[in-house]
């Protein structure tokens, strides 16, 4: 996020380069969104920066042309069915991904799954 759009070029072009280097990931500017607010007048609306990854165009997000999130359609002034319930429910997700984890070090680490979780976060002494 930046104020300027050719501040922003210039981070989808080092994102870019940094994916050539790695010789294994790529970017997929059919995937990417963006969305460009500017001020006229009293509102801000939408407008189309020019934006390119890997020399593609990437879409800019409009009332006519919205954008998945979490399988939800955003539109450029963030119309979705209650886009705070998609939110929690990926914070809900995450929570449900990190007990899994502490559950998996436990049996790892050869722990009672009943034991304090604090146990694998202490420090050595």
């Amino acid at each position: 996020m930046t104020r300027n759009p050719k501040h922003c070029q210039v981070l989808l072009d080092e994102v870019d380069k940094f994916c050539e280097w790695t010789d294994g990931l790529r970017t997929k500017p059919s995937k990417c969104h963006c969305l460009c607010l500017g001020r006229r007048n009293t509102r801000y609306t939408s407008y189309d920066p020019g934006l390119s990854l890997g020399g593609q165009c990437i879409s800019t997000v409009t009332e006519n042309a919205p954008f998945k999130f979490l399988g939800r359609k955003i539109d450029n002034i963030g119309r979705t069915p209650s886009l705070e319930g998609i939110v929690d429910s990926f914070l809900n997700d995450l929570n449900k991904l990190d007990a899994g984890v502490i559950k998996m070090l436990k049996l790892w680490l050869g722990l009672a799954l009943t034991a304090d979780s604090s146990t694998l976060f202490r420090g050595k002494q």
